[in-house]
């Protein structure tokens, strides 16, 4: 939410991953792009296109149903005819449970 109110965006997109093991089922790295391809935003401008890359590694803690993944996201999103650019950028640490 903005002072100048709420922005809403909805957009499809067509992901495809990679993945290599480093160390057995251990450690492995991944690398995600994506682009988009359809959109609805409640701003005055249209998206033209949009496009994404997220890298990181997922670290397994042996018998334990627990890992630990650190990423590095961005995201470039074109508007209103190549007017303006956004780009997103993101690192995160996550601790997921459960098996994959």
């Amino acid at each position: 939410v903005q002072t100048g109110g709420t922005q809403r965006w909805l957009m499809w997109e067509l992901h495809g991953q990679g993945i290599a093991p480093l160390a057995g089922p251990l450690l492995e790295a991944y690398l995600e792009g994506w682009v988009v391809v359809g959109s609805s935003i409640d701003l005055v401008e249209p998206l033209d296109h949009g496009l994404g890359v997220e890298g990181g590694l997922r670290v397994a803690l042996g018998r334990l149903p627990v890992s630990v993944r650190v990423r590095y996201r961005t995201e470039r999103l074109a508007l209103g005819g190549g007017s303006r650019e956004e780009t997103h950028e993101q690192v995160a640490l996550a601790i997921g449970v459960g098996r994959r």
